[in-house]
């Protein structure tokens, strides 16, 4: 199991609920400092900021602390992973943005629009986060200005070093231990990850270095973004481990990373903690140790305010291991059950948060387009009265707006027509996903009554036949999809020489829906590498030149 640490990932797993610096250079409101107050005691009473931003919410006079009310409850409830009350929060600060132009609202708005879309995988959040960071920064706030500026040099593909550099900036104009320790775990990612391409002595011992300097902000009273703190010393230990050094130091930083994770129920970093510690177990031969540190894993992780699948799942794949290495294959055999029951039900939650996602992109989506036609129809409401002055520039008016409600009434049905397409192609795939399920449970049971005397009914199996053969066969789900773009399959053959494949063709019937390489790789149960190899494979296929863009294409084919 390859426990390497994504920093990326945990960075802007729990980023969001981070402290606000109570010495902001930029003096704020009284409805403003209350929203944040209570906003940076969001990670020790969860309950209480929440309460308190929706209490503050309804006494809010004006669209500026709307919003930031909005938008702080916005990044409250991503963090506890519900995303149907981050949405309808964002929703209600996107009504506000018509009313405003001061930047030092819009800067929260923006943060919270690039974390919900990150989260739910939505195109466009680097833009959003970009207005964020301009917006903070032409205000003077500085601790958001900081945060922003990590999360884009943790975002771009070559390190940002002068969105590091920024950071910095930000942090020496505030006395705030949370923006100083964000900035330090930048650093130290950066020195591990040119220590990994090209190692040296000398990058080695700024690496160190950079993460000596985290850890020292264990014991900081001030400091209560704790998740950074233990992501400090996992990331420290990780390092140790990947260059076979001070193994007994790396258990101890491992060792203190499970507490925090532990006493603050951080799964990512309570995963990786234990994963790699018993790795390093496992490498020094102390399969017993491991074992029993993986036993342990389990039975803390069921004592948890929440079970994690994921995590059982992997602990047990561990347990199979070091049985195997023992030649112990009835314990094999108990792990491998749980491992199946883990997984089974880790499948289960994905595919729950996968359907959740895109239902919260397409509702976003959609509500973007709402807002855009209202705003447009106001703007010729507001025109009409305007221009009320005399009956001819009246009877002008009343064409003008005629003329544009029927163009905004066709924009509506059009969109409506869309969302009836989009439901019914979301239909075809839950019915794929569904018949994917139902093989792999009709392969476990068949499995198990090989196994053992036979204990599942007959009547099951044919209920899953029942189940497999409505909707089981590629030309249903070519028909289905024909009947929305009836000439798009035989428009992209005739483009290919008839040289497309029935899977190649599902590709694009998902790539046409907008789906991203991960959802199209879950759908079809595959690695997101062979996404990309197909989609470079159709593009051969289709004769498109390098700089012609696929999905553009296939949007194109679809009109």
């Amino acid at each position: 199991m390859n426990y390497k640490l994504i920093v990326l990932q945990l960075f802007l797993a729990l980023s969001h609920f981070i402290v606000f610096g109570q010495n902001d250079s930029r003096k704020m409101n009284v409805f403003e400092q209350q929203a944040v107050n209570n906003y940076q005691v969001r990670y020790i009473q969860t309950k209480k900021s929440i309460q308190t931003l929706k209490s503050l919410l309804s006494t809010a006079k004006n669209s500026d602390e709307k919003i930031i009310a909005s938008a702080l409850l916005t990044l409250c409830f991503i963090k506890e992973k519900d995303i149907k009350s981050a949405n309808h929060f964002i929703q209600i600060a996107k009504k506000e943005l018509p009313a405003t132009t001061n930047k030092a609202s819009l800067g929260y708005y923006h943060f919270a629009l690039f974390r919900y879309k990150y989260y739910i995988d939505q195109d466009g959040f680097l833009t959003d986060l970009m207005h964020a960071y301009t917006d903070f920064e032409k205000t003077n706030n500085h601790y958001f200005a900081c945060l922003a500026a990590c999360s884009v040099f943790n975002l771009s593909a070559n390190p940002a070093l002068n969105f590091l550099k920024k950071a910095q900036q930000h942090a020496a104009q505030i006395n705030n231990p949370d923006c100083t320790l964000e900035v330090a775990l930048c650093q130290s990612s950066y020195y591990k990850e040119k220590y990994n391409k090209q190692p040296s002595d000398v990058l080695k011992s700024k690496a160190i270095q950079a993460f000596e300097q985290c850890i020292a902000y264990q014991n900081e009273a001030s400091v209560y973004n704790q998740f950074n703190v233990a992501v400090a010393f996992l990331n420290y230990a990780n390092f140790l481990v990947g260059i076979n050094e001070q193994s007994a130091k790396a258990l101890h930083l491992l060792d203190v990373s499970l507490k925090i994770a532990k006493k603050h129920t951080i799964m990512s970093v309570y995963r990786n903690s234990y994963g790699i510690k018993g790795l390093l177990l496992m490498n020094q031969g102390r399969l017993a140790a491991a074992e029993q540190h993986f036993q342990t894993g389990l039975a803390q992780l069921k004592a948890m305010p929440y079970n994690d699948p994921a995590v059982a799942k992997m602990f047990n794949e561990n347990l199979k291991q070091i049985a195997a290495l023992q030649k112990n294959y009835a314990a094999y055999y108990q792990y491998d059950k749980n491992y199946q029951d883990a997984a089974s039900k880790n499948d289960v939650l994905e595919l729950e948060e996968s359907v959740q996602n895109a239902i919260a992109k397409y509702e976003l989506n959609n509500k973007e387009k709402t807002i855009r036609l209202l705003t447009e129809q106001n703007k010729l409401k507001n025109w009409l009265l305007i221009s009320v002055g005399g009956l001819v520039l009246l009877i002008a008016s009343v064409f003008f707006f005629f003329l544009q409600s029927v163009r905004i009434k066709q924009k509506l049905i059009q969109q409506k027509k869309q969302e009836t397409q989009k439901e019914l192609m979301s239909s075809i795939l839950h019915l794929e996903r569904k018949n994917e399920i139902l093989s792999t449970l009709k392969t476990t049971l068949m499995q198990q009554n090989r196994e053992t005397p036979a204990t599942i009914p007959s009547q099951i199996f044919k209920t899953i036949d029942i189940g497999l053969s409505t909707d089981d066969d590629y030309e249903k789900f070519q028909a289905d999809f024909s009947k929305i773009y009836p000439e798009f399959f035989v428009r992209l053959q005739q483009k290919a020489a008839n040289s497309l494949t029935q899977l190649d063709l599902k590709y694009c019937g998902f790539i046409l829906m907008k789906l991203s390489n991960k959802e199209i790789a879950s759908q079809m149960n595959v690695e997101p590498k062979s996404i990309r190899m197909a989609r470079y494979r159709i593009k051969q296929k289709l004769q498109l030149s390098k700089d012609e863009d696929l999905d553009v294409f296939i949007q194109n084919a679809a009109e």
